[in-house]
């Protein structure tokens, strides 16, 4: 897991949402991992010039995992285009969906566990 320095750090609106009900930072990890892999199969990288684009270990008030890129011209900055790239691909899959809907839903959930288990 790489730090912060030198990156400039992503927080796309829809992580906060998907994140909000994930404790375990190893889960968030492996999300953003995952969302790294299908950016990488687009033409982001080549479009905005990016050198590096990891999941960093950011230390600000807590330590949390984030999405940190840095582009080829250090002057450069894309963060908002790649963010709402990011915001589109939660939006659009499947998986993401279905983590968003479990999130929304954890105490009705829950409840079904709870009652399903004690028969």
């Amino acid at each position: 897991m790489k730090n912060d320095i030198g990156y400039q750090i992503l927080e796309p609106e829809s992580l906060d949402k998907l994140f909000g009900g994930i404790i375990r930072v190893e889960f968030k990890i492996l999300l953003l991992n995952g969302i790294l892999s299908i950016i990488r199969e687009t033409e982001i990288i080549r479009k905005y010039n990016i050198i590096a684009l990891d999941v960093i270990m950011v230390n600000y008030i807590s330590k949390y995992p984030a999405i940190g890129v840095r582009y080829s011209n250090n002057e450069n900055d894309y963060g908002d285009e790649i963010e709402e790239y990011i915001n589109e691909i939660i939006k659009s899959s499947y998986i993401f969906n279905l983590i968003n809907y479990i999130v929304d839903n954890n105490s009705l959930i829950e409840e079904d566990i709870s009652k399903l288990t004690k028969q």
